[in-house]
């Protein structure tokens, strides 16, 4: 069977910190020994990961991923990675015969998580995931492994994580490389020189100078030359799964991709989810507009040059003020990159579950062609992370209640309307947890005859949204919260993620959680749109001179907010329906 590959494009900073939990969580999912591998497996890891060989011979095994951030982001991070890197000499052979002084600038030290990482790897060759491996036939599989682990050699990859008993993670991780566990291919990092991370005096935060960055002969080779290397070694590639940062200048970077992307691939999917972080430093109008500015003209492009755009932040909301962080039941999390970051990372690993797994996997056009038909372009994201399950309650007694089971984490919601159109994901439930005994004769006709998770999630999606075009999937493995996940859940959540009587104790971390997630076309996004849309058109584009300086003209801004009201305007009850 040929393996499906799509490529991973992240532009931004808080987009690589989603991608950096999204990426651990798929390395936590590898299985290493033969013996620890249950059948049938759930995900195929070679859609989103490649097999390489590095210049010692060894056979690695990295994400199908190329990258964008800023000069400076990222920290102990060497660029090009250390999988692939060669032994220098000590001395370098200069070739000059007057005096030479040499200053080479100290690399940043790496902090405590990753010099314990790096001692428990012990630069040891580890296997490649037994689970990665793609065949026909449960019986051969099994029979073939173990050659196909001898064949498949994994460089630098490890299970083992350090003690996480004296770090404090909240603070030790500033950047998005601070707790990436994974190793990532050579080509995969690109650098925008221009401007600096963290730098107050020269901010990367108007759209058009992040597209006039990326319009560069020098970074367009760049570009092109790292995703031709990912693309040219697909044997049948699906499209393009897009995370971007949509509030400051990465939004005109990314569109600028998108647009690429189009043009050379324009028969494959894009998926493209635009993330907003939970709180920023909205301490002057100025800022405030600016993230206005950004957002509208991202969104816009975004649906345009996308199969789907997913907008997603914890922000309740976005535009003349940020709203508070969205209060999800049994968690506790801080709004801080990198708690804000992991619960999405949560949400897109499981959302994108129906193109990754195994058996009877979706291509990607399956879901983006059937959510953006009649204009509708955008897609709304819900969760219940984790999924509320109590060790004496079943499947069914978690979704009996007045109320939808998920929340969204897509701005300016209300949770209230049925989707015309929806694909649901429940994974971490127990076949033996859909139903408590002696429970049959109490629950509605519709679930007598169910047997299986798959059984009472069909029904309860039929029940609750009847009108709706439904799709429903299921995973049994839950979703891994081990380290360097941060620890955001409630006292009561069990290590296996499941609600318990007593507090958990100090010393127990929860391991792994249920987690349900609803990709939705939702009528409630012509609100959103229509509140980016007001937001928008309050400010005058001819007083903000850096978007004018940056190539943006009053017809090109006017012309961007007619798009914007024409898209919601998709989603309205007296449209399209």
């Amino acid at each position: 069977m040929t393996t499906r590959e799509i490529i991973t494009l992240q532009v931004g900073h808080y987009s690589n910190f989603i991608g950096a939990h999204w990426w651990n969580a798929q390395e936590s999912s590898f299985v290493y020994n033969p013996e620890d591998l249950s059948f049938p497996k759930e995900v195929n890891h070679d859609i989103f990961f490649r097999e390489g060989e590095n210049p010692k011979g060894e056979v690695t095994y990295t994400p199908r991923l190329v990258l964008f951030d800023l000069k400076g982001s990222l920290n102990s991070l060497k660029q090009k990675g250390t999988l692939y890197e060669i032994p220098q000499e000590e001395e370098e052979d200069i070739k000059w015969s007057g005096d030479i002084t040499m200053h080479k600038e100290a690399a940043p030290s790496k902090n405590k998580f990753l010099k314990e990482l790096e001692r428990s790897e012990g630069y040891q060759e580890k296997d490649t995931p037994t689970d990665s491996i793609e065949t026909d036939e449960e019986s051969s599989e099994k029979e073939n492994l173990q050659e196909e682990v001898a064949k498949r050699k994994q460089a630098g990859d490890s299970q083992k994580v350090p003690d996480d008993s004296l770090l404090d993670f909240d603070t030790m991780f500033n950047v998005w490389s601070d707790f990436l566990r994974i190793h990532f291919h050579p080509r995969t990092i690109q650098i925008i020189e221009e401007f600096q991370h963290g730098n107050e005096h020269l901010p990367f935060d108007v759209f058009g100078c992040g597209q006039e960055v990326v319009s560069g002969d020098t970074f367009i080779n760049d570009w092109e030359d790292r995703l031709h290397f990912f693309t040219e070694e697909c044997d049948n590639l699906q499209g393009f799964q897009v995370i971007l940062d949509t509030h400051d200048a990465f939004g005109g970077s990314g569109t600028m991709l998108l647009q690429y992307l189009e043009d050379e691939f324009s028969f494959k999917s894009r998926l493209t989810i635009g993330v907003t972080p939970t709180v920023l430093l909205d301490d002057t109008a100025l800022s405030r507009a600016h993230r206005v500015l950004n957002s509208a003209l991202a969104y816009q492009k975004c649906s345009s040059l996308s199969s789907l755009f997913v907008p997603a932040s914890l922000a309740t909301t976005l535009w003349r003020v940020m709203g508070p962080p969205i209060q999800l039941p049994y968690l506790q999390y801080k709004p801080i990159h990198y708690h804000t970051s992991a619960i999405l990372a949560a949400c897109i690993d499981t959302m994108t579950y129906p193109y990754r797994q195994v058996m009877a996997p979706l291509h990607m056009c399956d879901i983006t062609n059937n959510f953006n038909s009649l204009g509708r372009k955008m897609a709304s994201l819900y969760t219940s992370l984790p999924f509320p399950l109590s060790a004496e309650d079943s499947f069914v007694d978690s979704l009996m209640t007045d109320t939808f089971p998920w929340l969204p984490v897509t701005p300016h919601l209300k949770n209230q309307a049925c989707p015309s159109m929806q694909s649901v994901v429940v994974r971490g439930i127990s076949q033996d947890r859909v139903i408590r005994p002696n429970q049959l004769s109490q629950l509605p006709a519709a679930l007598w005859n169910c047997t299986s998770v798959e059984d009472v999630l069909q029904v309860y999606l039929h029940e609750k949204c009847p009108g709706a075009q439904n799709a429903g999937h299921v995973m049994k493995n839950p979703f891994n919260t081990g380290m360097p996940y941060p620890k955001i859940f409630q006292k009561y959540i069990g290590k296996d993620g499941l609600l318990q009587g007593m507090e958990r104790l100090p010393t127990v971390d929860v391991g792994s959680v249920p987690v349900m997630t609803s990709l939705q076309s939702s009528p409630e996004i012509e609100g959103l749109l229509e509140e980016l849309y007001k937001a928008a058109k309050s400010l005058d584009i001819k007083k903000h001179h850096r978007y004018i300086d940056a190539g943006l003209d009053e017809d090109e801004y006017l012309e961007t907010l007619n798009s914007l009201m024409s898209l919601s305007r998709n989603y309205s009850s007296n449209g399209n329906d």
